[in-house]
């Protein structure tokens, strides 16, 4: 693995785990730019197809369906 690579790996992993693990966000994020961010770490976990990165995808699905409820307020949205 390239070191460019690796340095994007860790701080991938820091953030999920930030969001994750800990629910901390920046207080100027939206629920759009949450979402944006979600949505796009979950893209990168996707391309690993491994079972940690699978367990990784389902809990970040969790809160991207949470964002999205409170910004479209509905949950048709989320289930279809």
């Amino acid at each position: 693995m390239k070191l460019r690579e690796n340095f994007l790996e860790l701080c991938i992993e820091e953030v999920y785990s930030l969001i994750i693990d800990e629910n901390h966000w920046p207080t100027d994020f939206s629920n759009e730019m949450r979402l944006q961010l979600l949505n796009r770490i979950q893209q990168y976990y996707e391309k690993k197809d491994t079972v940690s990165a699978y367990n990784k995808c389902a809990k970040l699905q969790k809160h991207i369906e949470i964002y999205q409820y409170e910004t479209t307020g509905s949950l048709t949205d989320i289930l279809n």
